[in-house]
């Protein structure tokens, strides 16, 4: 069964923050997605993915954006590297409560994981 676009979300500062790590990193994205779409492609819609805004409504408008948006949830760092800040004492236990919940209500949201190794 295939997914109806166009898709819409809404994320907070704190979930952007998480999915917009790795869409920082779009060279990432296209190699994990280059046997199913051009490269050239991946890069400009993770520019275009980066310039949403917080609190308003992101357009997911076919395949390619879900499949960018997944991989910058499911290839991201940013939520595996939360225990170990608090280890070092670069976060608080606060500060990765609220970046756990956030990572939980964009897994929610969207279906897809972040990795938590």
């Amino acid at each position: 069964m295939t997914a109806a676009f166009p898709q819409t979300y809404k994320f907070t500062r704190i979930e952007w923050s998480l999915i917009s790590d790795r869409l920082e990193t779009p060279c990432c994205i296209a190699e994990a997605l280059e046997e199913h779409y051009p490269s050239e492609d991946i890069i400009q819609r993770c520019d275009d993915l980066l310039d949403y805004k917080p609190g308003a409504v992101l357009l997911i408008k076919d395949e390619v954006d879900a499949a960018i948006l997944d991989d910058a949830i499911d290839g991201s760092n940013a939520v595996h590297t939360i225990a170990p800040a608090v280890d070092y004492g670069d976060k608080t236990r606060q500060e990765a409560l609220v970046l756990y919940a956030a990572a939980a209500r964009v897994e929610k949201k969207t279906g897809a994981y972040f990795p938590r190794y």
